[in-house]
């Protein structure tokens, strides 16, 4: 009990049967991906964690082995009613195990499923009986934070800031109640939103000045401290770099991150093909698809559009309410010569009010530093000559 968390859910992996070699590789691909993550807790064998803890569960494996194929069943259990939440059916050749291998990525892509934030076994593990009412509050404001991902709704944001503030102020916050609550200050920051700080920026600074040297305990963290390198009034593309290096080589198993470094590889150090290869990787290990994960595939078809590269992947990271999404998708509708998606995206964009180049050109200096989107954009919706 001793090691068990009272901030996160507490998961625990077992099998049932003889250990084997391929027991002992998909427990070991397991853990690794999952030690990445932060909004749970991985046990180390502990069974059992007493009332004071968050609550506890269970990765169940089973493995059939027979004439040089195996078949993985995967059950996430509850501890408190040993009632099923998650199931995965696996199949795969004994020879096909190894790094880099398509069995390799599904259990890759299944540990991420497991651990996302606003995934079954978090809403699960919220529902349950906690240590403390405190502790399942914060945790519920890191839920209703990726839920929020979806929309740009101001009130939706503010309530959801409110939650972390009431976290961090509670005096008994994990890491990532901090990490998130930085990064409320700096979409505060970034979107101009009302703020209880007078300056967001610095409020997410103070907050990064005290924890941001945990950021490999933390998936938050990690996170804000890459929106505040990229925001801050001193950028410096090498840091930056330097940065998204060391975040990718730590999170090389936790999809949520890699899609944020990815993000400021490509619309801030303008590294596009580096971007969409490593978009291209997180994406085997991730099998959520939601628009925001379509961001880079988007950046890559506006930069590289030609008769070899499909816009359909622009398309896809359409998304009604987001100015920004708008923006991107109207600028691949314009080198692809769809009149479809160019007249809806202009729809939405004049009713944000973004219907002049200066409105969109201010728009997107604030969330992009990569020069030569920015100079392609401006002269696209000019119908200048592109550069």
């Amino acid at each position: 009990a001793a090691s068990c968390s009272v901030h996160e859910p507490n998961v625990n992996i077992i099998h049932s049967g003889r250990s084997t070699q391929t027991h002992d590789y998909v427990e070991n691909v397991l853990r690794s991906a999952m030690s990445q993550q932060s909004a749970f807790h991985l046990l180390q064998h502990a069974s059992i964690c007493g009332p004071d803890a968050a609550p506890s569960f269970n990765i169940q494996i089973t493995i059939m082995e027979q004439g040089g194929q195996f078949n993985l069943a995967l059950n996430v259990l509850s501890q408190s009613d040993r009632s099923i939440i998650n199931s995965y059916n696996l199949t795969s050749e004994t020879a096909a195990m190894g790094a880099q291998t398509p069995f390799y990525y599904k259990l890759m892509e299944v540990a991420n499923t497991i651990t996302l934030p606003s995934g079954n076994l978090a809403r699960r593990a919220y529902g349950e009986d906690w240590g403390s009412d405190q502790h399942k509050q914060n945790y519920g404001c890191i839920i209703a934070m990726y839920d929020s991902y979806a929309g740009e709704i101001d009130s939706e944001f503010e309530n959801i800031h409110q939650c972390l503030e009431d976290s961090v102020e509670s005096g008994d916050a994990s890491l990532d109640s901090y990490g998130a609550l930085a990064s409320s200050y700096l979409d505060k920051a970034r979107n101009n939103r009302p703020s209880t700080a007078a300056d967001p920026m610095a409020a997410a600074k103070d907050i990064l000045d005290q924890y941001g040297d945990q950021w490999p305990e933390s998936r938050e963290i990690a996170i804000a401290m890459i929106y505040h390198e990229a925001d801050r009034s001193d950028f410096n593309a090498e840091r930056m770099g330097r940065i998204l290096s060391s975040m990718e080589s730590e999170y090389d198993a936790n999809a949520i991150v890699l899609f944020n470094v990815v993000m400021f590889k490509g619309f801030t150090l303008g590294q596009w093909d580096e971007a969409k290869k490593l978009s291209d990787y997180a994406k085997q290990i991730y099998s959520v698809r939601e628009q925001s994960i379509f961001g880079v595939d988007a950046g890559y078809a506006f930069m590289r559009g030609d008769e070899s590269i499909s816009f359909e992947d622009c398309y896809k990271h359409y998304a009604e309410t987001s100015v920004y999404a708008n923006l991107i998708v109207n600028g691949c509708a314009r080198l692809d010569g769809n009149e479809l998606w160019q007249d809806l995206t202009e729809r939405n964009l004049s009713l944000k009010g973004m219907d002049t180049a200066a409105a969109r050109m201010d728009f997107l200096n604030t969330r992009v530093r990569d020069p030569e989107y920015l100079a392609k954009y401006e002269a696209l919706f000019s119908n200048q000559k592109l550069p």
